[in-house]
């Protein structure tokens, strides 16, 4: 009785060799990728700071005084939560987690709304006091029809979630002139 046996074949050694090579050439381009775009970030919060800058010289070179009414909504509910003057917009306090629909519909119930991606990363690049806060919260500013941008305020990292994720809300309003 003759037996068959199957013989394995293995790839000569060069071909690993050349394998391992273009994993190192795809590793080396997706870390140079990677620093491009923390480049192209730090362009753009240049970009913004500096937008920021000329604004805050215009409304300093033209004399405009703006003042915070004490009461900006006569609405009870309204005027319940703790709102804080930063930079050009009056911040709500830390409402909690929710899901992104539930957080743009309890802004409008407030008299605010879901800051914007750019004003969540302006608050966390121009107010360091932002920087301490650990959470990550949802921004207006949707990514597609299924997920929104979010910026986590340990490390300025603005990303992108499923709408239906759990993070916190901040709402804003506009400063009302007197």
């Amino acid at each position: 009785m003759t037996q068959n046996r199957e013989t394995k074949e293995y790839p000569p050694l060069l071909t690993l060799i050349e394998l391992n090579d273009k994993l190192f050439d795809i590793s080396h381009s997706l870390l140079s990728a990677i620093k491009l775009n923390k480049q192209m970030a730090d362009i753009n919060h240049a970009m913004i700071d500096k937008h920021e800058s000329r604004l805050n010289k215009v409304e300093k070179d033209s004399g405009i005084a703006k003042a915070v009414s004490a009461v900006d909504t006569p609405d009870e509910k309204q005027s319940k939560h703790t709102w804080t003057k930063i930079g050009n917009l009056n911040w709500s306090e830390d409402l909690g987690k929710m899901t992104w629909d539930q957080a743009k519909e309890k802004c409008q119930e407030l008299g605010g709304r879901l800051p914007t991606r750019v004003e969540l990363i302006d608050l966390y690049d121009n107010h360091s006091k932002c920087r301490e806060m650990e959470n990550c919260c949802w921004s207006s500013t949707e990514y597609n029809s299924s997920n929104a941008w979010n910026v986590t305020f340990y490390n300025g990292n603005a990303t992108y979630n499923y709408k239906y994720n759990s993070f916190s809300v901040r709402c804003v309003r506009d400063i009302k002139e007197l």
